[in-house]
């Protein structure tokens, strides 16, 4: 079983009968007329926990049985804001692997390899100066006859 979580970058907020969650297509997404018990259901699913488990907590809220909160589940997950957990294996992991999902990218290796080795410092001292002179141009003469 896959362990799923509600995306960490997207915010859920209720104005009204309106549920948004995200801010903009296409990782965002707008639901009307829904009823309150998804709030809760999205409150479940910040947290990984798989689909079963999440249907599991949601059996005893409304009047949905378990089979239908797990049909819920399954838009919100084809919907594209539940999904996999991204790891929190470190400040610099996360925020690589919330950009590559934000933006649909998938990782390569330089940054699998960048995210996991150690913080190089910058060299101090003055950047480098192109060596050829400046070329200054005379300010133009007028001409008059």
């Amino acid at each position: 079983m896959t362990l799923l979580q509600l995306k960490p970058y997207l915010e859920a907020r209720r104005t009204g009968g309106i549920l948004r969650i995200g801010n903009m297509p296409p990782r965002g997404i707008e639901l009307e007329s829904v009823p309150v018990e998804l709030d809760r259901l999205l409150a479940v699913l910040s947290e990984p926990t798989t689909v079963t488990a999440a249907a599991q907590a949601m059996a005893g809220i409304g009047e949905v049985p378990a089979e239908g909160w797990t049909e819920g589940i399954e838009q919100l997950v084809d919907a594209g804001v539940v999904g996999d957990v991204i790891t929190d294996a470190g400040k610099r992991r996360r925020y690589l692997e919330d950009f590559n999902d934000l933006s649909g990218l998938a990782e390569f290796r330089g940054q699998l390899k960048q995210s996991s080795g150690p913080v190089v410092p910058r060299r101090r001292g003055l950047p480098r100066v192109a060596r050829e002179p400046l070329l200054v141009r005379s300010p133009p003469t007028s001409r008059r006859a």
